[in-house]
């Protein structure tokens, strides 16, 4: 299928206009003071690393920004207990690494104690006006905040700020769904994912975590949200969602994860054999048949699309 996508749209110069302008200098330094302040509680988060997980990432401006997740400390055997990741690290993805393999990992970059460390949540990059917005996530070891808020990082300043709570207020803090941004029309969307008591104030420990069954949309310009609905009433979580330049909008593409049948937490594996499509310009949901060699169920998985040079096919 042809692409026929509208040029990438201008940049909206929305830079927080109504944030004083000493503010980002003063959450850096904050952020300066907390980092100092914890370094002597944790490790390093580069010469201690062992492995993370759970993480939300986003790439812009080929630098790949890793926030929050899980970390495992090195030696394993001496920190085999899971640890928040409380910064926001980048590895820049256009240095040559011919004789270091990964690139260098950095952990410079302003995040201080008013931002959440979350797992399973969504960072969408803005490629355009330089930002992340970190959306969802559960929290470890800790009660979520009574106050859902939407959190973004300004890339060229340093610093983060809350955008407040999304609205409508059935938009949930949900974690391990799909979330996938699509820079050119500035939109972010998750699909799917958690209700729990690690992400919702006032669940209760003894409710079981409940999976939900609808599409969350996010205007990155206008700090609007719409809630629309999924492509079935079945509930899903721990899935992947890519998007393709195919027809005059894009498409999202959804695959893998589990279902919640009964709303309880019992899941079951989400076939790979059945791929959901969303036409983002009609809001509409297709169902796709796959064949061939299907590989197993999996969930908390990452997947990644490419395309033939004349948007002919597409590859995830």
């Amino acid at each position: 299928m042809a692409s026929s996508l509208p040029h990438r749209r201008p940049a909206s110069f929305r830079r927080f206009a109504s944030i004083p302008q000493n503010y980002g200098l003063f959450v850096v330094i904050l952020g300066l003071l907390f980092f100092v302040a914890n370094a002597t509680g944790q490790q390093d988060p580069i010469n201690n690393f062992c492995r993370r997980f759970g993480h939300q990432s986003a790439v812009v401006d080929r630098r790949l920004y890793i926030d929050g997740g899980l970390v495992n400390w090195n030696p394993i055997s001496t920190y085999p207990g899971n640890y928040s990741n409380t910064w926001l690290l980048y590895q820049d993805l256009a240095r040559d690494v011919a004789d270091v393999g990964m690139p260098p990992l950095y952990a410079n970059l302003s995040k201080n104690s008013s931002i959440p460390d979350v797992s399973g949540g969504s960072l969408w990059g803005d490629e355009v006006n330089k930002y992340l917005y970190l959306f969802g996530g559960e929290y470890y070891q800790q009660p979520p905040p009574t106050r859902f808020l939407l959190y973004a990082y300004d890339i060229l300043n340093n610093f983060w700020v809350s955008l407040g709570p999304p609205q409508p207020a059935s938009i949930s803090p949900v974690s391990y769904g799909a979330g996938v941004a699509v820079s050119e029309r500035g939109e972010g969307y998750y699909y799917g994912g958690w209700l729990s008591n690690n992400s919702v104030s006032g669940w209760g420990a003894d409710s079981p975590p409940v999976a939900t069954t609808g599409l969350v949309k996010y205007d990155m310009d206008t700090n609007s949200w719409t809630n629309n609905t999924g492509p079935d009433g079945v509930r899903r979580a721990e899935g992947a969602l890519v998007f393709i330049p195919a027809g005059d909008g894009g498409m999202l593409v959804y695959l893998g994860g589990i279902t919640d049948l009964y709303g309880n937490g019992t899941v079951t594996g989400q076939g790979l054999d059945t791929i959901y499509l969303y036409d983002v310009l009609s809001s509409k949901w297709y169902a796709q048949h796959a064949s061939g060699t299907i590989p197993g169920d999996r969930r908390r998985f990452c997947a990644g699309v490419t395309w033939a040079a004349d948007q002919s096919s597409y590859n995830m």
